[in-house]
């Protein structure tokens, strides 16, 4: 159910995003007709209804498709997701459950307290709290540390942050999300 209303509210913002968009593309290309009348931007924008109804549509589709995208998939209803950079994601379900997908646990969950990005590593906290890991992004390999001593032998030679320097997963969801992203995008 969460889904279903969280898809109609994103549906409601990309037509008013649309809209606005469509706004300012004829603002846009009205100006630069002015510039150069005899240019191909007059041909486009002769008809102004027609330009903003198909601008419009145009724009709704392709945030519509974005919402979908690697870059643009923030999760719908109770599924949140944070991406970190080569394909791979930070999620959480119900609002209590953090998670990564790293290679041997594609089919089940990692569970995560908190964590932090820098370069091609994620490295945090486990969610009981007395591990680490390390995840290398691009070879998809996790090492999971049992002590604080040891995560900060390797976080040393790898110029990972420190622990302090790790969030837990909604305020690095608002840190990616609330930013610009949340009013441009879907």
């Amino acid at each position: 159910m969460e889904v279903i209303i969280h898809l109609i509210f994103q549906v409601i913002k990309i037509a008013i995003q649309a809209t606005l968009y469509g706004y300012l593309f004829l603002k846009l290309f009205s100006n630069i007709n002015k510039s150069d009348p005899h240019s191909w931007f007059q041909k486009i924008t002769a008809n102004k209804r027609r330009f903003r109804f198909l601008s419009r549509i145009l724009i709704s589709i392709t945030l519509f498709i974005w919402m979908f995208s690697y870059w643009g998939d923030h999760g719908l209803g109770d599924h949140a997701r944070i991406p970190i950079g080569n394909g791979k994601s930070i999620e959480q379900i119900n609002g209590t459950m953090s998670y990564i997908r790293p290679s041997g646990h594609e089919f089940e969950t990692y569970s995560i307290n908190s964590y932090s990005v820098k370069g091609s590593y994620c490295v945090g906290q486990k969610k009981n709290k007395s591990s680490y890991f390390v995840w290398d992004l691009e070879s998809n390999i996790i090492q999971t540390l049992k002590s604080k001593d040891e995560y900060y032998l390797i976080a040393k030679k790898l110029n990972l942050p420190d622990e302090y320097k790790f969030v837990e997963f909604w305020e690095g969801y608002k840190n990616f999300w609330g930013t610009w992203r949340f009013w441009l995008l879907p």
